[in-house]
Formats: C-alpha cells, structure tokens, sequence
C-alpha cells in the first residue's frame, strides 16, 4: 500500500513538473519580447498559479512547491539557458536569470501567504512590495546585467593569429579593411538580442561624438545566426554609424562572449572588451 501511495505521489509529481514547463514555455514569450519586463511578470503569473493551486488543490501544496524548484533545475540544467545570446558560456545565464527566478519564488511564497497562511493583509504588503522592487530593477537592470557580463572575464590581449580569419562586409556586400594602426570599436549584436537594440542609442553617441577623430573607426557588427531569415541592414538604418555584417566565427576572434558586447582593437590586440559605457571611459582615457 505504501509503495503505490509512493507511486501516485512521484506521478503527480512529475505531471506538476511538466505542467509548470508548459506553463512557462507558453508563457516565456515575455522575456524574448521585451526582458526588461519579464521580472515583473515573473511574479504576477507565479503569484496568480500558486494562489490558484493552494486555494482549490491545497493537498497538493508541497507537490507545487518541490516540482517547482524541479522544474528550474531542469530549465537550467538540462533544455536552455533563459538569455540566448550567451553563447559560449552558459552558466553565465543563471547569473542573468537569477533575478527573474528569484521573482518567481517570491511570487510562490506570497501565494502561499495568501491561501495557506489565510493572511490577506501581509500578503498584500508583500506583493506590493516586491512588485515595486521589480519595476525599480527592472528599469535599472543595466548595471546588473553589465557587471555579470563585463567583469568575470579578461579579454585576450593579441589576437591568435590562426583565428584572425574573418570578414567583415556592408550592405552593398563589400569587403570592409579594418585599418590594424587605429582604434577600432566594435558594437557585436545579432538579430535575438533585444538588449542590443537598446544599446544601439547609446553607440550611436559615441559614434557622433568621436566619429572625426582621426585615430578611431566605428562599427557595428553583427554575429550572423541561423534564423536570420530578414536583412540585418535595416534594424540599424535609422543610425549613422557604419553597420557591417561578420563572418561567423566573428564572436571567437574577437572573444565576445555576451550581447551587446563593445570592442576595442588596435594592432591585433584586444584592448577593451565591456559595456559601451565603459568604451566611452577607455576611449576618454586612452586616446588623445
């Protein structure tokens, strides 16, 4: 008796698991949308589906709550990194997700407050609460996603030169020379980093404020991926700075592990790998 009383619980347990994956993979559209928003959302849908679970399935409440923390396990571990464009070093997207799988487990906890606690007014002041601390995130994530991005690694200081094999081309398809004796700063996007788009503003600055400079050259070079299935041209035509398209194994010469990513090059040496912040203070310190 115990062994099928055993049975029923790892079944129902795997059916909530690959209910909770459903539920988020119909529902992760959010954060390839616009991920500024998805902590935020994170905790309203995670809020809303253990209220709905605890208040009509209350037997199954630490069922919800183990498959839950399974079913992050398996997110990370086994079918997808949340950020895409982290290529080369997946782990770096539990990093970046942290914050939105943390908002989901505060959404859990303030379900569980509300319908097993039967405490309506602490559960109130908590969601608020929490909800205000995501849209303050959300709006000032840029400092969190760089500093995950830009600070754990060192940039190669010279290009290896069995890999300085690449290309760079226009919109006419015409061979783009870099010139190796200046300062070439590169903004890397592809067309799955909405991240990037929002950079472009803030590289289209730079770019206006250095673009004469005799010892600088601008580029915005785009990694080419498989779905790309439009011209990549035109996400950048409302901006002025030089957009070129790379060859793809472009993100490995240059060692661009993240998106956006700003490089800074002269004489075949990697001189700066970071945010287009941090560019605009290499370039303010180191070229005169």
């Amino acid at each position: 008796m115990n062994n099928l009383a055993d049975l029923k619980k790892i079944i129902t347990l795997i059916v909530f698991i690959l209910l909770l994956l459903l539920f988020e993979g119909t529902t992760g559209w959010v954060r390839k949308f616009y991920m500024q928003y998805d902590i935020i959302v994170m905790f309203i849908k995670y809020l809303l589906v253990s209220i709905l679970v605890f208040k009509y399935k209350k037997r199954f409440t630490k069922i919800f709550i183990t498959a839950f923390c399974l079913m992050w396990v398996v997110l990370i571990a086994y079918i997808a990194p949340p950020l895409k464009e982290i290529d080369q070093h997946p782990l770096l997207s539990v990093f970046f997700s942290f914050p939105n799988i943390l908002s989901a487990c505060l959404g859990v906890y303030a379900g569980y407050v509300f319908e097993i606690k039967k405490n309506k007014i602490k559960g109130a002041i908590f969601s608020f609460v929490v909800i205000l601390l995501c849209i303050g995130f959300s709006f000032n994530n840029t400092y969190y996603y760089h500093f995950i991005s830009h600070t754990n690694f060192c940039p190669k200081e010279k290009i290896d030169a069995q890999k300085d094999i690449y290309s760079l081309h226009d919109a006419d398809s015409r061979e783009i020379i870099l010139d190796k004796h200046k300062y070439t700063v590169m903004d890397f996007w592809h067309t799955s980093c909405y991240a990037c788009f929002e950079k472009f503003p803030a590289f289209e600055k730079l770019y206006e404020q250095y673009k004469d400079h005799p010892e600088l050259q601008f580029y915005a070079v785009n990694k080419p991926l498989r779905s790309d299935t439009f011209d990549i041209f035109k996400r950048t035509e409302k901006y002025t700075f030089p957009s070129v398209r790379g060859s793809g194994n472009i993100a490995e010469v240059f060692d661009v592990r993240v998106y956006p990513t700003v490089v800074i090059v002269k004489d075949n040496r990697i001189l700066h790998s970071g945010s287009v912040e941090s560019a605009e203070k290499y370039i303010r310190k180191h070229v005169r």
